[in-house]
């Protein structure tokens, strides 16, 4: 499992990764206040069997999803 930070001009978001990086895409996604490590057991099983697993950090989701 990898922690990996993705930026742009306006936002940041940490995530988790694991699995190879050519498997299926299985996105973990949580509610607020759970962070991406709530899925730890999830994202190590599920990449042991070949997925590329992906858990952001979603604080920013939450605020922005009020807005809308």
């Amino acid at each position: 499992m990898t922690e990996r930070v993705v930026q742009s001009e306006r936002h940041t978001t940490a995530y988790l990764e694991s699995g190879p990086p050519d498997g299926p895409l299985m996105i973990f996604v949580h509610g607020w206040p759970a962070l991406s490590i709530m899925w730890r057991e999830q994202l190590e099983y599920f990449s042991a069997l070949g997925y590329r697993c992906v858990a952001p950090d979603n604080a920013a989701i939450e605020s922005w999803l009020a807005a809308v």
